[in-house]
């Protein structure tokens, strides 16, 4: 994402949510890049989907991933996505729902948040599908009932 970072217009910033063992390493690539006064370090946020609503954009530019909750949140806050096509991603989002890229690839992503900002009338769209599939999907009583059926179909054997 920093990588991408460098590639927007200057005035395009940037918040991190969250904090580990890459902190001081992407630090100080935003350093390296030129970039690292357009970044916000917010480290761990309590809640940090709650606010994401305030986001133009999320992105998730994982090289691994399994089924980040963090997509689901990004879905429920009704922010514009975009997502490397990793793990579980494409199994919660298509693109319908957000712009999927390739992982490794800063231009990719770049490209993806001039769409979300040039074509207002299709992003607009892909959230409201993201959020409608969030809730159809991946709603608490859609998993209790895939949980459910799991033990039904064990039960039987």
């Amino acid at each position: 994402m920093l990588d991408a970072l460098a590639r927007l217009k200057s005035d395009a910033t940037l918040s991190m949510i969250g904090e580990g063992r890459e902190l001081q390493s992407l630090r100080l690539r935003a350093q390296e890049l030129g970039v690292a006064d357009r970044v916000n370090w917010h480290g761990a946020v309590p809640d940090a989907g709650t606010v994401l609503t305030a986001f133009d954009s999320f992105v998730l530019s994982s090289r691994t991933e399994g089924t980040p909750i963090a997509l689901f949140e990004a879905m429920y806050a009704r922010v514009p996505i975009v997502t490397t096509r990793v793990g579980g991603v494409p199994d919660v989002v298509t693109a319908d729902h957000a712009l999927l890229v390739t992982s490794d690839r800063p231009d990719e992503i770049a490209s993806a948040l001039l769409e979300v900002d040039r074509n207002p009338g299709a992003t607009s769209r892909r959230v409201e599908a993201a959020y409608s599939r969030l809730l159809g999907r991946f709603s608490r009583a859609a998993w209790l009932e895939e949980v459910e059926g799991v033990y039904r179909s064990v039960d039987k054997r």
